[in-house]
């Protein structure tokens, strides 16, 4: 159990577990698993509780060999270094959230990326927005059969599922090309 606080904020993570260790190669490999992740801020309707999440990966290029101080980071990325996560799952009840993708840092040091996402879950979600008043009843509607007709069945009877482009980049985050 760990708890984080600061002014009017608190996280809270019942279990959280890193390994990370360099490679022969330079490459610094991690793997962060962490369940019951109580957030000092939530999404209306949605709360603020992470059931689990799980980040793996590398940070490519020799990350972090002499320091992380501005300069050593530029440097990093000027010689192409590059996190790369081979495994993301975030479950934020009752939507999940899968994929894999490569981060990287612009000329100004913010974080740039694109990843292959999946989502599950999202009509509840989009429920529970209309609910927590951050969707307006008609528009949880329209979302709704938009999401509707970009899923997928799993002929398995598995739940629904969409997938889709996530890029990260001058500080926002795009689903295809709808800013988030």
């Amino acid at each position: 159990n760990m708890q984080l606080e600061g002014e009017g904020t608190s996280l809270q993570i019942k279990d959280l577990d890193l390994k990370a260790e360099r490679q022969p190669n330079g490459d610094y490999t991690y793997d962060l698993t962490g369940e019951n992740i109580n957030l000092p801020v939530g999404i209306s309707g949605m709360g603020k509780r992470l059931s689990d999440i799980i980040l793996r990966g590398k940070f490519t290029q020799n990350f972090a060999t002499e320091s992380t101080k501005k300069e050593a980071l530029a440097q990093w990325r000027d010689q192409g270094g590059t996190l790369e996560v081979e495994r993301m799952q975030i479950s934020y009840d009752p939507l999940v959230l899968q994929g894999n993708g490569t981060l990287a840092l612009d000329g100004n040091l913010q974080l740039v990326g694109a990843f292959s996402a999946r989502l599950q879950g999202f009509f509840k979600t989009v429920d529970q927005l209309r609910d927590g008043g951050i969707i307006r009843g008609p528009d949880a509607s329209m979302a709704k059969v938009v999401l509707g007709m970009l899923s997928k069945h799993p002929r398995n009877g598995g739940p629904a599922t969409i997938s889709l482009p996530l890029t990260l980049q001058e500080q926002a985050l795009f689903a295809g090309p709808v800013r988030l």
